[in-house]
């Protein structure tokens, strides 16, 4: 068994790679702009620090950056808490390393992005070169067989 199928899962979290949706689909429609209005009432009294604690609960650390940020943005709302979402785990440090991180993937992204329509539109060109020198290839057959009727039928 993996070391991460043995860890307990925390309430309201989905198991790395799944996608909590009970939880967050009403965030859909959540933007930078309004996401302050839906922070928890009693955010402050989870006494969270830009640092940290050694008590940190790290149970969330091994989820990949997507879905530790939507856990983590779903926790924090009063949606979140309807739910029986668990207390809030992130530091400041966290979200600034993962946002890095996450910057890096994205950049990542698209250039390997960039790559496969280069790579796409070579082949689609490609494929319209072939079916059209196959189109050619079968008219020239269509054109060499009347030819051949017509030798079989009127050459001498």
């Amino acid at each position: 068994m993996s070391e991460s199928a043995s860890k307990p899962i925390a309430k309201g979290v989905a198991p790395p790679g799944r996608s909590p949706a009970r939880l967050t689909e009403p965030f859909n429609k959540i933007t930078q702009a309004n996401i302050l209005s839906y922070i928890q009432k009693d955010f402050n009294e989870e006494y969270l620090t830009w640092h940290g604690s050694d008590d940190h609960d790290i149970a969330l650390n091994e989820y990949d950056t997507p879905s530790w940020s939507n856990i983590q943005l779903v926790r924090s709302t009063e949606h979140g808490c309807l739910c029986g979402a668990a207390c809030l785990t992130f530091t400041r440090v966290q979200v600034q390393t993962r946002l890095m991180q996450i910057d890096d993937q994205i950049s990542a992204g698209e250039l390997h992005w960039a790559q496969l329509e280069d790579t796409l539109r070579i082949a689609q060109q490609e494929h319209t070169d072939a079916s059209e020198e196959l189109h050619r290839l079968r008219k020239a057959r269509d054109e060499l067989e009347s030819l051949l009727l017509i030798a079989c039928n009127r050459l001498l």
